[in-house]
């Protein structure tokens, strides 16, 4: 059974709306287009994901932060997600450690290009030559742990600081000599947090606070300490076949730097939207950041359709514009935290449980209604129909009913699956058969809307050809789906 969050309450008896049953009308109306779109989205996609909780903030220059929230922080006890509600930030976490490294070279604290021997002399040969910057770039031959490492000691104990995790990992030989290829891994941000923590004689929390948190006014944001956690806290949880369940106990003290914040999805908003503001990030340290890091045969670094530079990732967004990325994953969380560099916007999307979706495209499609240049805000944009559709899903017959309204300055849907796309999506949720829709934008003869899935959020375009047929188009990676009325 899905749990759906109700922003009203009801009075328990009588007819009447209760006075914040009004006062969320009066809040819904006065709100803006984008906002309203993107909270139509946010719920469309938090319902058919299943994950209990989500929480999305828009940062942008001399505006307020937006924040928007949908479902439940603990399910047990009814406790919705509010802006202030705080979640793991798995590997968005390597962020912040890049970013102080940047700030510390600027001041002379840290050299990113030194011999890790240089600051820890006690490692053994086959790391001692790794530099901070390839640790921050993956590309130090450190490997990445996996859930059949056996680590016994990895999630239970807590570290006072990564020098004393290094012993997790440090005698595994490398996978490849530094600088030769990219591998991901979270140890090797333990390595780096090591590094710098010997470098300054102070611990990374303090590191953080006084020159990102404090300075930053990021005051929901701080390292996830099991025993030490703030009000407000979400519960954790994972989904098994669309339902959720309490997600085990696991201490990620090993790496505060790698995966072991844990902030609100505004703060992370902010913290994004500091690297565009000169007053906080100095330009030349922004692209500094940016700047693909080189292997040794100067390459430029890069995974998939993105570019690795000092932590942050790069890449062109589902329309086309620039921006500098993070994701993460972890028991009990899923994150991202995109910036769009020329477009004065930053956009963080966190959720409670882990969760199988392609989070940096759905937390890009969640900040589109702010970016469209033509909105789809108009009722003549949005004819009313009911269409039966027929047409392929990566290459196999599929099929779906279209059913499209205007509904209060909204244009809203629902596709109802069958064939393959339906067969398909029930891998990841067996009871999901029908995907809701929010318009987003209108050009010459294609609307696009937002279709929410339980892999997130993916665009779909309605065109209408000479002939007057309705065609429907969309990809999820490499699988696309293609219908016509």
């Amino acid at each position: 059974m899905m749990v759906v969050a109700l922003s009203f309450v009801l009075l328990v008896s009588g007819t009447g709306l209760s006075g914040q049953d009004l006062a969320d009308q009066a809040a819904a109306s006065a709100a803006s287009w984008p906002e309203r779109t993107a909270q139509s989205a946010l719920d469309a996609v938090r319902d058919a994901s299943s994950v209990p909780g989500l929480s999305m903030a828009v940062a942008r220059p001399e505006r307020p932060v937006v924040a928007l929230t949908s479902g439940y922080a603990d399910l047990e006890a009814g406790r919705p997600v509010s802006a202030p509600t705080q979640f793991r930030l798995a590997s968005v976490s390597k962020l912040y450690l890049a970013s102080l490294v940047a700030r510390l070279e600027a001041q002379g604290r840290f050299d990113p290009d030194a011999r890790a021997d240089h600051y820890l002399p006690t490692l053994p040969p086959h790391a001692a030559g790794i530099t901070g910057r390839q640790l921050a770039a993956h590309i130090s031959g450190i490997d990445h742990y996996t859930e059949a490492d056996a680590f016994p000691h990895l999630y239970r104990d807590s570290y006072g600081s990564a020098g004393e995790a290094l012993s997790i990992f440090i005698d595994r030989p490398l996978l490849d000599a530094p600088g030769q290829a990219y591998v991901y891994s979270t140890f090797g941000y333990t390595l780096l947090q090591a590094l710098v923590e010997a470098a300054t004689g102070e611990t990374y929390p303090e590191l953080l606070d006084a020159e990102i948190l404090l300075p930053g006014g990021l005051l929901e944001t701080g390292p996830d300490r099991l025993d030490d956690r703030p009000t407000g806290f979400s519960s954790l949880y994972q989904l098994q076949a669309g339902v959720a369940e309490t997600a085990p106990r696991r201490d990620y003290s090993y790496s505060w730097g790698g995966a072991g914040m844990r902030a609100s999805a505004r703060d992370v908003a902010r913290f994004g939207l500091g690297h565009l503001d000169p007053d906080v990030t100095e330009p030349e340290l922004w692209a500094s950041m940016l700047e693909p890091a080189r292997l040794a045969d100067d390459r430029a670094v890069v995974d998939r359709d993105y570019s690795v530079g000092l932590g942050w990732r790069t890449m062109p967004d589902p329309f086309g514009r620039r921006l500098a990325f993070h994701t993460g994953v972890i028991v009990g969380g899923r994150s991202a935290l995109l910036v769009y560099p020329d477009h004065g916007l930053s956009i963080a999307l966190l959720a409670n449980s882990s969760w199988v979706a392609q989070i940096d495209r759905t937390a890009a499609l969640l900040a589109a209604p702010y970016l469209t240049e033509r909105p789809l805000d108009r009722p003549q944009d949005c004819p009313e129909q009911d269409l039966d559709l027929v047409g392929t899903f990566d290459g196999s017959a599929t099929s779906a009913a279209l059913h499209l309204r205007w509904d209060n300055g909204q244009c809203l849907g629902v596709l109802q699956l069958d064939g393959a796309l339906q067969a398909w999506m029930s891998r990841f949720d067996p009871r999901f058969d029908t995907a809701r829709l929010v318009g987003l934008s209108a050009d010459t003869g294609t609307r696009h809307f937002l279709l929410a899935t339980p892999v997130g959020l993916a665009e779909l375009r309605i065109r209408e050809d000479g002939d007057g047929r309705m065609n429907l188009v969309t990809e999820w990676g490499q699988r696309r789906l293609s219908l016509t009325a």
